[in-house]
């Protein structure tokens, strides 16, 4: 029944589309498909698969091909004749010319139409592929592997193959960042392994894949089948990346090759004037069960002549430029051999039409070259009188045997055997597959996990161990694998790796208070020590804790690490840690401290505890302390930078430093005015020492004033530089 096409939906810009085609289609039963096609480089030639099938009756269809810049040269076959529901692959070879344009665009329309009822017809037209740069790296070498099954040589159904491609840097810059991916155009052959980088190619040098590319060929593939790949790359050469495609074949089975003569040992066949369909001349072809690899054809003749009616040749014709000569297989499929060439010349005899024979092609010749003898490429593509005397079809074959092994279709496993609970935690996933082996390990999914993959060899059958840790070891975490085995079967496997460690805190105590009346609580600008515990409530024991309190704006001066040590599972361990609290702090307010968590190397995150502000306001004073660091100067001078730094929770004004003393030594320039320093602020002050002593213990004092009253520092005992 015919339609019309109405579409409806939203245009790139949000908007909504309404469009209702004029066109009226008619449904046919015949379908033209294929797979988009790759861009292609100046002076490239591939032939391109396009599949033709039939829904309707069995019937007869002409195949035309055409493109927008003439690159296709032809199309094979251009008749071809299918059953119900059969397919068939046409091959359309494409040239594309040295002086072709980058850029230029092209696309290639098929069309099939039947010769009995010509309104039955469809097309697949492609999008448009692109003209690239002619790529500086080239194919070099291709060496295919054949893998499991009888074990020897030859790549049979049912098993595996690992590709090594070796490409070639032909330009004059570095070749780096080369990446490369294989695909086919083959039915039912699986790509296992599709992806692999290259060494860095430094110009004229090869290097192959660094991991193998890995393909399967099913058990129910036809014996002797040549598979079709092309390789994808990708390349730096400093300037942008340079992609490119590169088409090759591998071949299969195990092949015997042989070449035979079938000749025509019949009566002569007139062939009859003006009539355009012309006659046919069955050759019954029997014996041959290989694939035929080659096809020539031959006028025969004992003697050759141009004489009207000569009995000697393979074919006697007046005008033989009247004549139209096709070849069609018993499956439907037509190549045109001779179409309308000689001009008023007479006869064919002893001519070969060979397409890779390297003669003239036939449809340039001209009545001179009567009666053809030799060799000629056909035209592929119809009145006087005469006969078809004798002729021949030259075959060469292949012969196929095959050892099939069994199909694959067991996925490879992949299970959690192991739990770790050490620091950070990991589990062990174990994946193997005991058919033809592994191609591919992936991590397809890390979530605060670091995976370790073992290098192995493609096709193993062994247990693989791979381990997934936690990179942040106080956070669970998760990871999804994907193992494919070489006949392409896939597994995919989620886990969860839980921290086996889980530190909380566990109460905390003030202890100390600078300030009278002691309330327990930690009150605006006051000096206090704590006591903070801490509970390890997961599965591991933590071998070395160390917490360590952070400074802020509020929390000033906080003492050093505290080591924790040993804490088994279920073991609670506190620690005292001292400060000021200073800054805008009030009554009420919550004062959070936190510790810093490490054992050994290992980051073990952060924990918090919470305080309460008191509510005494008598407690801000300034609180004034100096921190020396000794440097030399020279041989005879050691310098002396004096951090003094503000605890305390009120603003200390016009500070000055009126002495510092090394050993008894006196420093100098003294007295320094440094000015105000607010609670928590730094001022820092160089004194020089006159000191010979390299190496002695010295005592460091130092003090001053400020707007209301004075400071002197606690004692340092230090080395001399």
């Amino acid at each position: 029944m015919p339609f019309r096409v109405y579409l409806t939906g939203i245009d790139s810009s949000g908007q909504g589309v309404e469009r209702l085609l004029s066109q009226v289609f008619e449904p046919q039963t015949v379908k033209v498909d294929s797979v988009q096609m790759l861009d292609m480089y100046p002076g490239q030639t591939l032939t391109h698969i396009f599949s033709v099938t039939n829904f309707g009756t069995a019937d007869t269809f002409r195949l035309t091909v055409g493109d927008d810049q003439g690159y296709v040269t032809q199309i094979s076959p251009t008749t071809i004749s299918l059953a119900t529901n059969e397919t068939q692959e046409i091959k359309v070879p494409l040239a594309v010319p040295t002086a072709a344009l980058v850029n230029t665009l092209d696309s290639v329309v098929v069309t099939a139409q039947s010769i009995n009822s010509p309104g039955i017809t469809n097309s697949a037209s492609l999008e448009p592929f692109r003209i690239i740069p002619v790529p500086t790296l080239r194919l070099n070498n291709v060496t295919a592997t054949a893998f499991g099954g009888n074990g020897d040589a030859v790549i049979d159904p049912g098993e595996g193959g690992l590709l090594s491609v070796t490409l070639l840097n032909s330009g004059s810059t570095n070749a780096t960042n080369v990446q490369a991916t294989l695909i086919t155009s083959t039915p039912g052959v699986i790509v296992a392994s599709d992806s692999s980088s290259y060494p860095n190619l430094l110009p004229s040098n090869a290097s192959s894949n660094s991991a193998p590319f890995v393909f399967y060929l099913p058990s129910s593939a036809p014996c002797g089948l040549p598979i079709d790949f092309a390789l994808i790359v990708n390349a730096d050469f400093g300037d942008g990346s340079d992609p490119s495609v590169y088409n090759f074949t591998v071949l299969t089975g195990h092949g015997s090759s042989s070449l035979s003569t079938v000749s025509y040992a019949g009566p002569p066949v007139p062939i009859p004037d003006g009539q355009s369909s012309g006659v046919d001349i069955p050759l019954v072809v029997s014996g041959n069960g290989g694939t035929i690899t080659d096809l020539d054809f031959r006028f025969d003749g004992t003697s050759c002549t141009t004489a009207p009616g000569a009995t000697t040749v393979g074919l006697d014709h007046t005008y033989v430029s009247d004549l139209v000569i096709t070849l069609t297989s018993p499956r439907g499929t037509t190549i045109t051999l001779v179409n309308s060439v000689g001009g008023s010349s007479n006869n064919f005899c002893q001519t070969v039409l060979d397409d890779e024979g390297g003669g003239r092609a036939i449809q340039s010749t001209n009545s001179d070259d009567a009666p053809f003898t030799g060799t000629f490429t056909p035209a592929n593509f119809s009145s006087d009188v005469g006969n078809v005397r004798a002729f021949s079809l030259i075959i060469a074959s292949v012969q196929y045997s095959c050892n099939v092994s069994p199909p694959d279709v067991t996925p490879p496993s992949c299970a959690m055997t192991a739990y770790h609970p050490d620091f950070p935690a990991s589990i062990d996933l174990t994946v193997q597959d005991t058919g033809l082996g592994l191609a591919s390990v992936k991590v397809i999914e890390a979530n605060n996990v670091t995976v370790t993959i073992p290098a192995f060899d493609v096709g193993t059958t062994s247990q693989l161990v791979v381990n997934a840790a936690l990179s942040n070891p106080v956070i669970d975490g998760s990871v999804a694998l994907e193992t494919t085995d070489i006949a392409g079967n896939v597994t995919t496997c989620n886990h969860s790796v839980t921290t086996a460690q889980n530190i909380v805190g566990a109460g905390s105590t003030v202890l100390s208070e600078s300030c009278a009346p002691s309330n327990g609580m930690i009150d605006p600008g006051e000096g206090v020590s704590v006591n903070l515990s801490l509970t390890n409530t997961g599965t591991g024991t933590i071998s070395n804790l160390v917490a360590t309190l952070q400074p802020s704006a509020l929390i000033i001066a906080p003492s050093g690490p505290a080591v924790f040590g040993t804490l088994a599972p279920g073991a609670t361990v506190g620690k005292d840690f001292s400060f000021t609290a200073s800054g805008p702090l009030v009554a009420g307010q919550t004062l959070t401290l936190t510790l810093a968590l490490q054992d050994g190397t290992s980051n073990l995150g952060t924990i918090s505890n919470n305080f309460t502000i008191g509510d005494l306001t008598n407690c801000g004073f300034v609180q004034l302390i100096a921190r020396p660091t000794l440097t030399r100067a020279d041989s005879s001078t050691v310098i002396a930078s004096i951090g003094i730094q503000n605890l305390g929770a009120v603003g200390a004004t016009n500070v000055q430093l009126n002495f510092a003393a090394l050993n008894g030594t006196w420093g100098s320039p003294l007295p320094q005015n440094l000015g105000d320093i607010s609670p928590g602020g730094t001022i820092a002050v160089d004194v020089s020492f006159s000191n010979s002593t390299p190496g002695a213990s010295a005592m460091f004092r130092s003090g001053g004033t400020y707007g209301e009253g004075t400071f002197v520092t606690t004692i340092w005992s230090l080395t001399i530089p």
